[in-house]
C-alpha cells in the first residue's frame, strides 16, 4: 500500500495504492489524521486502485470519521470498487461516509 496527497480546493484527496492489510491499518489511519492541513472541510480517500480492504480498515475509517468530524471536517470516499462498496454496505459503516463517485464530482 502507498497513500500519497493532494489538495483540491477545501478537500484533501488521498489517494490510496493498493491494498489495505490488517498491518497497514494503522499506519493509514495515522497518516490521515496527522497530514490534515488548515482548513480543509472535506479529507477524501480515494480508494480507486484499492480493490480489497480488511475489516481493520473499515473501523480505521470510522475513527477517522469520528476524530475529523469533531473538528467540523467531513471524510468521504471516492471510486469505490464493486468489492469494497459492498463491504462498506454489509457491515453498515456506508453511513459515516459521504460517497464521491469520481474526482470530477468534487465541489
Amino acid at each position: 500500500m502507498k497513500i500519497s496527497q493532494r489538495t483540491l480546493s477545501e478537500n484533501q484527496i488521498f489517494d490510496i495504492n493498493g491494498n489495505i492489510s490488517f498491518e497497514e491499518t494503522a499506519e493509514m489511519e495515522s497518516l490521515i489524521l496527522k497530514n490534515i492541513a488548515p482548513g480543509i472541510r472535506n479529507v477524501v480517500v480515494n480508494l480507486d486502485n484499492s480493490t480489497y480492504i480488511t475489516s481493520s480498515a473499515l473501523g480505521s475509517f470510522v475513527r477517522i470519521h469520528q476524530t475529523i468530524k469533531e473538528k467540523g471536517i467531513t471524510l468521504s470516499m471516492m471510486n469505490l470498487s464493486k468489492e469494497v462498496d459492498n463491504l462498506f454496505k454489509i457491515t453498515g459503516v456506508n453511513r459515516y461516509f459521504k460517497y464521491i463517485p469520481s474526482e470530477n464530482d468534487l465541489k
